[in-house]
């Protein structure tokens, strides 16, 4: 007779595994779309996607997330791995095209529209590994970017007219096969909302963009005419922090004038703080004869200053024959944020 086996329950299986609470929001609320070149691989289970079957070609992948914006909303985007370069920002429905047919706000280290340069150097290049934050608020007809780059608020980016009011999306201009990408919304945006130095901290008040409105020069320190020999024009100059204590000085004539100085607080200066120049560099363009005198003697003023001073509006750099007077630059191609791109 035939023995009979009892009949066995199969083994309990292990309860799914649930996303990290920071994903939800994404896994339920939109998934990566393609923007018709057929590159973008959207993860089953996360709010990912990598870049697979690119074309041959620099024209770039746009992936759009589907769930759109609403003013005031924070989100981030994990550059989990990167082999080139890539862009992040916000797009339209129909903006969002194949291409450097897309047009948005990015940033990518510089600031773009997704075809065309809008500002250089507005943050660090992307890397593998970094965390973007990008926040978005609507005022009327109006929209304004911040971005933040692992953790360092960059501030306002964009502060761009919006020419409908249709919905705004997050999206990601990607380079190479391979590129993988992570997207999560967060409940509250960051506090810090201005231009924070690298490093941490809060910014010196020397940095930005400014515009030289006065220029005197000599023992006496007589009065240049600035304005006549411009012709119009206007000297600029951009002071970044590199690290606390550090900045590099870009001033723009007819040539792009560039150098690192240090400073620290002296008492016997103040409120002045002190300032140690370094050698100035120089392109070696030629302009016309006034505009060269004047970057003539901006360049020899800047190796000579040694203090300096920005309150109430103003950047004063001194020097024992030199008194350079600036006031903000808040618009133009240097200025920040940049206020002439559209929103389509």
């Amino acid at each position: 007779m035939a023995q009979v086996l009892p009949k066995l329950s199969p083994p309990p299986q292990p309860p799914p595994s649930l996303p990290s609470p920071d994903l939800l929001p994404a896994l339920t609320g939109g998934m990566w779309l393609d923007d018709g070149s057929g590159a973008v691989q959207p993860a089953a289970d996360a709010p990912e996607f990598t870049i697979d079957g690119k074309a041959k070609g620099d024209a770039p992948v746009n992936a759009r997330f589907s769930t759109c914006l609403t003013s005031g909303q924070y989100f981030e985007v994990d550059i989990l791995e990167l082999s080139s370069s890539c862009f992040l920002g916000v797009t339209t429905e129909a903006s969002f095209k194949q291409g450097y047919y897309c047009k948005g706000l990015f940033f990518g280290g510089n600031l773009s529209t997704g075809s065309a340069l809008v500002r250089q150097a507005f943050g660090e290049r992307f890397e593998k590994g970094m965390k973007i934050g990008v926040l978005t608020e609507f005022e009327g007809s109006t929209i304004t970017v911040t971005f933040y780059q692992d953790g360092r608020c960059l501030g306002p980016a964009f502060v761009s007219k919006r020419l409908t009011d249709k919905e705004v999306f997050p999206v990601v201009q990607a380079s190479s096969d391979g590129d993988r990408f992570a997207i999560r919304f967060l409940e509250s945006a960051p506090a810090v909302r201005t231009r924070e130095p690298k490093g941490g901290g809060v910014a010196h008040p020397a940095e930005g963009n400014w515009a030289l409105q006065r220029l005197n020069v000599g023992p006496e320190l007589g009065e240049f005419p600035l304005a006549s020999k411009m012709e119009g024009e206007e000297v600029t100059l951009k002071v970044e922090a590199d690290k606390p204590g550090s900045f590099h000085l870009s001033a723009r004539v007819c040539n792009h004038l560039r150098m690192v100085t240090s400073s620290q607080p002296d008492e016997s200066l103040a409120p002045f703080d002190k300032i140690t120049p370094g050698p100035v560099m120089s392109t070696m363009m030629m302009g016309p004869e006034g505009m060269m005198e004047v970057e003539s003697a901006i360049s020899t003023g800047l190796e000579s200053v040694h203090k300096w001073l920005a309150k109430d509006g103003t950047l004063l750099l001194v020097g024992p024959a030199v008194e350079m007077s600036f006031v903000p630059k808040v618009d133009g191609e240097e200025g920040l944020p940049a206020t002439e791109v559209e929103l389509p």
